[in-house]
């Protein structure tokens, strides 16, 4: 059993280092070409481990409060809302830092 819960931890893990490795940089180009300065490509390319880390503070509270089910559906909601919220505010700088 815990040969199999390492191996979903490190799974989720390099999905999201793949999945975060690919998109920084595609942003970072994009903002460049935008004519963003240095400083805002430099803090919108931390801002997604900004987030991880203090995310880290909610999952213990999140785990005990929560059902798997509620957990799930709630992050699939966050990306959902995530991904169309880039597709509208992603005209000013301060809605894609959102």
């Amino acid at each position: 059993m815990k040969g199999l819960l390492l191996a979903a931890l490190i799974l989720g893990v390099s999905i999201v280092g793949l999945s975060i490795g690919s998109t920084v940089p595609v942003v970072a180009l994009r903002l460049y070409q935008a004519g963003a300065s240095n400083v805002q490509i430099g803090v919108m390319s931390a801002l997604p481990a900004a987030g991880i880390m203090l995310s880290a503070f909610l999952v213990g509270w999140i785990c005990q409060r929560l059902s798997r089910r509620h957990i799930y559906l709630g992050c699939f909601s966050l990306s959902a809302l995530s991904i169309a919220a880039v597709e509208v505010l992603a005209s000013t700088l301060y809605g894609l830092a959102l």
